[in-house]
C-alpha cells in the first residue's frame, strides 16, 4: 500500500559508538565519500573525534548537510570503514534495505531534507527535524523489493550507457590531443630543429622561442566573492566551478549568458575584467586532471574573473587561439600536473603558472596553426 507518512516511524536513527579495534581502518568523512579508498587511515586512539559512526550491513548512511547526495547502502566492504558523525546511520525492520536506500536518494526526501536544514556556517538537518519528514512511499515489503530490483536493473542499463559514452569521449579527447600535438609540436619541425631537452618537450622549430608563462602574460587573482554575492541580473562572472564545467571549458564565450552574475559595481575591480583574448585558469582542483582546466574569452562581451581563479592577460600581440590549443595539449599540461601542490585538494598557484614554459612561434605561424586546428577540431568539439 502506498502511504504518506513520517518515514521515521518506520526506521531507527542509530547511534552506535565505535567498538575498540586493533590495527588500522579507513575513516570516511563526508568529503571523502566520493572516493572512499582515499580516506584517512586511522587507529582506534588516533582517529579524529568525528570518526564515530559504525553502521552495520544493510544500514543506510547519508550526509546531514543540505544539498548533498551522499547516500550509501552498507555492504560487506563498506562495513569495514568507520564514518564521520556528519552522516546519519539509519536502519529499518519495516523497509527493505535497498528500497530504503532509494527512498533516501529520492527528490522528495531530499527536498524536505534541504527545506528542514538550518545553520550558518554549515547548513544541515538535525535528528529532531529529520523525524518530521513526511513522504509518500510503498509500505508493503514484498512490493518494496520488486521496486528495488526493477530500479537496480534499469539503473544498471543506464550505467552501461554512461560507461559507453565515457569511453567514446575518452577516444575523442585522445584524437583531439593527437591533432593538437601534431600541429604544434611535430608537424613544423625541420631538419635544423632545435633540441631543447625539456622534460615535456624534446625539440622545436629553430625559429621558435620557449618563454616562461610570466613573460607572455600578466597574472592576477579573480574576485574575492562568495555565492551570496551573486545576483539574477548583472555582469557575467566565471569562477573555478564554471571553468571545471565542460560547458565553459576552453572557450566560455558562446555560453557567457549562462554564467552567474554579480552587480555592476564589481566593474570597479578593473584587474578582474576579462577581455577578448584573456585566459582564466582554476587555482584549485579536487583532482590532478582538473588542475589544468582553463577557458578563453573570444568576444568583446564584458565579463569578470571570479573566485578561485587566475586571470592571464597577454602582454603583447598574440593569437590567443594558438595558445588556447597549446594549453589544451597533454604535453603542455604535463608541466602543471608535475608542479601542483596538495593531497586531497590541489592548488595551482601564481608561482606555478608563472614558471611553466610556452612555445612561441611567430605571430603568422600562430595564426596559421590556429586556423588549421579550428577546422580540424570543430567537428570533434561539436560531438
Amino acid at each position: 500500500m502506498v502511504e504518506t507518512r513520517r518515514i521515521c516511524l518506520d526506521l531507527t536513527i542509530n547511534s552506535r559508538p565505535i567498538n575498540k579495534f586493533d590495527g588500522k581502518r579507513i575513516y570516511v568523512s563526508t568529503g571523502d565519500s566520493d572516493d572512499m579508498e582515499s580516506g584517512e587511515v586511522v587507529g582506534y586512539y588516533s582517529r579524529p573525534s568525528r570518526a564515530n559512526v559504525q553502521p552495520k550491513i544493510n544500514d543506510v548512511i547519508f550526509a546531514k548537510m543540505a544539498n548533498t547526495d551522499k547516500t550509501f547502502l552498507i555492504d560487506e566492504d563498506l562495513v569495514k570503514n568507520i564514518y564521520s558523525t556528519g552522516f546519519f546511520d539509519v536502519s529499518s525492520k519495516r523497509i527493505y534495505p535497498k528500497f530504503l536506500y532509494y527512498v533516501i536518494k529520492s527528490d522528495e526526501f531530499n527536498g524536505y531534507k534541504n527545506a528542514y536544514s538550518e545553520g550558518t556556517t554549515q547548513v544541515s538537518i538535525s535528528d529532531k527535524r529529520l523525524r518530521n519528514i513526511k513522504i509518500t512511499y510503498e509500505t508493503d515489503v514484498n512490493k518494496q523489493k520488486n521496486i528495488a530490483d526493477f530500479l537496480d536493473f534499469r539503473i544498471g542499463q543506464i550505467d552501461k550507457l554512461i560507461l559507453c559514452l565515457k569511453n567514446q569521449i575518452t577516444e575523442i579527447t585522445a584524437i583531439i590531443d593527437s591533432l593538437i600535438n601534431e600541429e604544434i609540436y611535430h608537424k613544423h619541425l625541420r631538419e635544423d630543429c632545435l633540441y631543447v631537452n625539456k622534460d615535456w618537450l624534446g625539440k622545436i622549430n629553430k625559429s621558435w622561442e620557449i618563454k616562461k608563462f610570466k613573460y607572455l602574460f600578466t597574472i592576477s587573482k579573480g574576485l574575492d566573492i562568495t555565492k551570496s554575492d551573486l545576483t539574477l541580473e548583472g555582469i557575467p562572472v566565471i569562477s573555478y566551478g564554471q571553468t571545471h564545467n565542460q560547458k565553459f571549458l576552453y572557450n566560455f564565450s558562446n555560453n557567457i549568458n549562462d554564467l552567474p552574475k554579480v552587480p555592476e559595481t564589481y566593474l570597479q575591480f578593473k584587474k578582474c575584467i576579462i577581455k577578448k583574448g584573456d585566459f582564466i585558469f582554476v587555482d584549485t582542483s579536487e583532482d590532478i586532471k582538473g588542475s589544468t582546466d582553463f577557458s578563453m574569452h573570444s568576444t568583446d562581451d564584458i565579463c569578470l574573473a571570479g573566485y578561485h581563479s587566475l586571470l592571464a592577460k597577454p602582454r603583447s600581440n598574440i593569437d590567443s587561439r594558438f595558445f588556447m590549443y597549446q594549453f589544451r595539449s597533454s604535453m603542455w599540461a604535463h608541466q602543471i600536473k608535475a608542479r601542483v601542490e596538495g593531497v586531497k585538494v590541489y592548488s595551482i598557484t601564481q608561482r606555478i603558472l608563472s614558471n611553466v614554459e610556452v612555445v612561441v612561434p611567430t605571430i603568422e605561424e600562430q595564426k596559421n596553426i590556429a586556423d588549421t586546428l579550428d577546422r580540424l577540431i570543430a567537428k570533434y568539439d561539436y560531438l
